[in-house]
């Protein structure tokens, strides 16, 4: 009974999981803002593991038998890799997350180590692959991967650490509140994990029954699947549709190509991509070729010092109109 819940909890999770990350991926495709997808892709890197676990559950319940030593531990290497991968997948979806929202580039020092790790890794799988079952008492190994594994946790919770206390010196106030926020409610998985855990042990003395422990963990994972929906439900998509209405209204477009110079033509592009279009879709609306496209799009950011179409609906919505005298002067909070 308590092997057949543990499946049930994560298909349960599975299949929510894996709603989201589709709703993700449509939201992403429709408001045209990448941080969305970075979401999406940190939803599908958990679903991943989930379906792994279930491949290794069904395989262990049903096929105990069929399968000699010599396979079986093999395959028991190649999937802790993949959930290692994946999990190295999760925290780089953070890292992009987090990034993109300050509308900057990845710091190459964190790219780099989250590079050497996970090549690390890909070693030490290999080396445990090539000397089976020798490889298994090699301790310098077990050392190494245990702090590549550690070292995962630490990194996940030192950005998210970060998030939940950004309070960047350019940022504004909009900003800020979306990356502490997601920062506070990833870092509350950990917490939640713990909580649990915590009141099992206080109320059966220390000592998690067999039968109770999956209810634990089923509540555990159902959170840990809900975080980005509910910085997507309470904090994303409020901010998100006081930035359409900003962004619909046409006379600021107009105020911010006449002060920062554009042309007619990029102008018009500018609307295209406010209104989510793609390079491929501004090229058949406008009968210009993909490449005068991409040159029309470069010389808009170039002028209006922004680097994504996620950056550029920032301006939009912090362009603001100041009268002084008879001229009209735009301000932003950048």
């Amino acid at each position: 009974m308590t092997e057949h819940f543990r499946l049930l909890s994560a298909v349960i999770n599975l299949v929510l999981g894996t709603w989201l990350a589709f709703f993700f991926f449509q939201k992403a495709r429709i408001v045209r803002i990448s941080a969305l997808k970075y979401l999406a892709h940190l939803v599908l890197c958990f679903d991943f593991i989930l379906f792994v676990y279930l491949i290794v559950k069904y395989v262990s319940l049903n096929l105990p038998d069929t399968i000699p030593d010599s396979t079986r531990t093999p395959l028991q290497i190649i999937a802790l890799f993949t959930v290692i991968s994946l999990l190295h997948g999760m925290v780089f979806s953070v890292i992009r997350l987090f990034f993109d929202l300050r509308k900057e580039s990845i710091h190459r020092p964190i790219l780099l180590w989250l590079v050497v790790s996970y090549v690390l890794i890909v070693i030490s799988f290999v080396i445990r692959l090539s000397w089976f079952p020798g490889s298994r008492d090699f301790v310098w190994l077990d050392i190494l991967q245990g702090f590549l594994y550690f070292n995962l946790p630490v990194l996940d919770v030192t950005i998210s650490v970060k998030m939940s206390r950004y309070a960047g010196k350019h940022t504004n106030e909009d900003e800020t509140r979306l990356i502490s926020s997601f920062g506070k409610l990833h870092l509350s998985r950990y917490a939640i994990v713990i909580v649990i855990f915590l009141l099992i042990g206080l109320c059966f003395g220390w000592r998690i029954p067999e039968h109770i422990a999956p209810f634990g963990a089923f509540v555990a994972l159902l959170y840990m699947n809900l975080v980005p929906l509910l910085w997507y439900r309470f904090t994303f998509a409020p901010y998100a549709e006081s930035l359409i209405k900003v962004i619909d209204d046409p006379s600021r477009l107009q105020r911010l190509a006449e002060d920062h110079g554009l042309s007619k033509r990029e102008e018009e592009i500018m609307q295209l991509l406010v209104d989510g279009k793609s390079n491929k879709e501004i090229q058949e609306s406008l009968f210009i070729s993909y490449h005068t496209v991409k040159n029309h799009i470069y010389n808009l950011y170039q002028k209006l010092g922004v680097k994504s179409r996620y950056a550029l609906l920032h301006l939009i919505a912090k362009t603001k109109r100041s009268n002084s005298g008879t001229s009209t002067t735009y301000q932003t909070n950048e």
